[in-house]
């Protein structure tokens, strides 16, 4: 009512002005933080897929060239659980550096976003969670073996005799 006076407001439709409660600010500051939560989840899975299936396109490259090699170990008595362990072996190895890389480079600029808020005179402390450390190496983990699967079954059906002719 004062502010209608003070802004010579006779109808409450004309307000130039609004009034909200601390309840209100609350409830609009969460609603942003979960689409930002959402639309960061949403970024975080895509890049896993992209992830993957550069995984899977590096070992199928990797298998189309070592087809000698796979057809001469099963030659020399390899069995297909044996080709199937080392292509996925290698495909969590190639995803988990790339996981420990990700961390790192993820440390580094958690750590320059700090130093540069503190620098601002801002309240910013640099913490990393050795939990989160954790849950990205296995998250990378887990994503090499998903995506290594199809290529380490495709090295363990290659036929001795093919691949041995295989040139």
């Amino acid at each position: 009512m004062t502010l209608r006076e003070r802004h010579d407001i006779d109808d409450s439709a004309n307000d130039d002005f609004s009034v909200r409660d601390l309840a209100s600010a609350v409830e609009i500051i969460t609603q942003i933080t979960d689409v930002l939560r959402y639309f960061l989840l949403a970024i975080g899975g895509i890049s896993l897929i992209v992830g993957g299936v550069g995984i899977m396109n590096i070992m199928l490259l990797s298998v189309s060239q070592r087809i000698r090699e796979v057809g001469l170990r099963k030659a020399v008595g390899a069995k297909k659980s044996d080709v199937e362990i080392q292509f996925l072996v290698e495909s969590v190895f190639i995803s988990f550096l790339g996981g420990v890389g990700g961390v790192i480079i993820g440390i580094l600029i958690s750590f320059v976003v700090a130093v540069i808020i503190q620098s601002l005179q801002y309240t910013w402390p640099f913490i990393i969670s050795w939990q989160s450390v954790i849950v990205a190496t296995l998250v990378s983990i887990i994503i090499g073996i998903a995506f290594g699967i199809y290529p380490a079954r495709k090295a363990s059906k290659i036929s001795p005799m093919e691949a041995l002719r295989y040139e």
